[in-house]
């Protein structure tokens, strides 16, 4: 998610300064009071932030506007957009046909100005699932301020045609291009009008000898079919991670909200990586549903590490892609995810789909912040999930609450100690507290940040930046390392009935404990 005019020397410089100011500024400005005047009473119609009533925000307009988000007195969306305009060249203009906060746009650039980003393969926070790397021809302008855990990031002019070639690790063969680039053809071709993000699918070279080692076996089990007599009917082989990873994005329907969209993108392990391509394992093998909401304004695409391990180690993730405006309702974003639950595990009676057969009864919801929220209700939407996994879920909406005291599944909630967004104790902890069930766990991340649960979401940090004066965080690569050091046993534990798993959970808690790594630590499975 980088802006169109990125300007990495102005970052850090700019950062430094932005701290001092909001040192300066508080919430109790003149312009925050511009948020109450009806429409019309003035003619200035641009952002409250604008002090000066200029068309321009300047760092310290959005700061002071944001230290008075910080304090409760301005919207938080407005406080968004402010930041946005500001780090985007600070003019901006106002259109009337769109709501507030998107109705201020930054202007048209003029023809040649335009810089837009390519951002090429995909941070991980495990290296063993990256299989090739992607070479740009023509090399960028410039390079894009560093971004942890993702790979390679440049700048073009509008209009560039970038020539992209795959090369494969050894092993590994170039299967398809995903995101903004479809086909496989190489070179892949994409021409630089917006922001791009490609990636590069590579798979194992080994399918001709497996078919060969397939049709061996399958004869060899003919023949003892007879004359064993039924031995072993009814046994399912075990599961063999880590399994290439399939996707398919489909948009589902809901009837009791006539008919609502809801956008999802689906990982899972399959026979080899790709688009639609046939679920791993025999018949007989299905594999547990983990369905996930993202936070307020970070979109699925800066979780992708969580898809990436999980399918990998056989389970089928779902990434709901909903709820992405600026107006934020957790109850029907709760909703989504419970009805993508149910419209899965419905997928897997269908002859028809590709997960026929292939998804268990099993499921987890799983959410960051405002998903983390909204989890809480999804319980109330479906009976159908087997655990809740949130990720410092956020209480901002009054009901979640009272939502939790509904959750009557095992339940894992992870938080960060250092959350000056929805600080732990207001958000995380209480929500946890409310949940009544025996079989459930508290971890809080010494110094852990809140925005570190997501792979470099530009709003959020911002939003950080401001809230979290001077604040040192521990490295967010190693967070989120931490994170799926326990939720991968955890739902080991809870999906696939795995008892050893939960050993190991503990086991992975005690040794984070005794690395100095947590705050804090509650609950158990008696």
């Amino acid at each position: 998610m980088l802006a169109k005019l990125v300007q990495g020397s102005k970052r850090g410089v700019t950062l430094l300064c932005l701290m001092a100011a909001v040192l300066f500024f508080g919430a109790n400005a003149p312009w925050a009071a511009r948020l109450d005047i009806e429409e019309g009473e003035l003619p200035f119609q641009g952002h409250p932030a604008d002090a000066d009533m200029n068309w321009r925000l300047v760092m310290s307009e959005a700061v002071a506007f944001l230290a008075g988000w910080q304090q409760g007195s301005n919207p938080i969306a407005y406080a968004i957009r402010a930041a946005y305009l500001w780090q985007n060249g600070e003019g901006y203009g106002y259109n009337s046909s769109l709501d507030p906060p998107m109705c201020w746009e930054l202007p048209e650039p003029a023809e040649g100005e335009a810089v837009y980003s390519l951002m090429l393969g995909l941070g991980t926070v495990s290296p063993e699932y990256i299989h090739g790397t992607i070479t740009p021809d023509p090399e960028p302008t410039e390079l894009c301020p560093l971004l942890e855990g993702q790979p390679w990031c440049g700048l073009y002019p509008a209009g560039t045609e970038v020539h992209l070639t795959p090369l494969p690790n050894e092993g590994y063969e170039f299967n398809h291009w995903t995101e903004d680039l479809g086909g496989s053809d190489v070179p892949g071709i994409v021409v630089m009008d917006a922001n791009k993000h490609v990636k590069a699918e590579f798979i194992v070279i080994s399918e001709g000898e497996g078919e060969g080692e397939s049709e061996g076996e399958s004869e060899g089990e003919g023949e003892g079919e007879g004359e064993g007599e039924g031995e072993g009917e009814g046994e399912c082989p075990p599961e063999t991670p880590p399994y290439p990873i399939g996707h398919i994005g489909k948009t589902y329907y809901d009837p009791a909200r006539d008919n609502q969209s809801i956008k999802a993108e689906t990982y899972y392990p399959a026979q080899y990586g790709g688009e639609d391509v046939p679920v791993a394992g025999p018949l007989c093998q299905a594999f547990p549903l983990v369905v996930f909401g993202h936070g307020y304004q970070t979109g699925i695409s800066h979780y992708n590490y969580i898809w990436q391990i999980l399918a990998a180690q056989g389970y089928v993730v779902v990434m709901c892609d909903t709820h992405n405006e600026l107006v934020w309702d957790f109850e029907d974003l709760g909703r989504d995810l419970a009805f993508l639950v149910e419209a899965l595990q419905d997928d897997a009676l269908n002859s028809g789909s590709i997960f026929y057969g292939k998804i268990s009864a099993t499921s987890a919801v799983m959410g960051h912040s405002m998903g983390g929220g909204s989890i809480m209700y999804a319980g109330q939407y479906s009976t159908r999930a087997t655990t809740v996994v949130g990720l410092a879920p956020s209480a901002v909406d009054g009901g979640v609450r009272d939502a939790a005291t509904q959750v009557y599944v095992p339940t894992l909630v992870l938080a960060a100690g250092h959350d000056c967004i929805v600080p732990a104790g207001d958000h995380a902890f209480p929500i946890y507290n409310n949940i009544p069930v025996t079989c459930k766990h508290y971890v809080e991340y010494k110094d852990g940040s809140h925005c570190a649960f997501a792979e470099s979401p530009d709003s959020c940090e911002v939003l950080q930046t401001i809230a979290c004066l001077f604040a040192r965080f521990i490295d967010e690569n190693h967070q989120r390392v931490m994170t799926m050091a326990l939720v991968q046993p955890w739902l080991d534990f809870t999906l696939k009935a795995r008892p050893e798993a939960y050993a190991g959970f503990l086991d992975q808690l005690a040794q984070q404990s005794a690395a100095g790594a947590l705050s804090a630590s509650a609950g158990g499975c008696d």
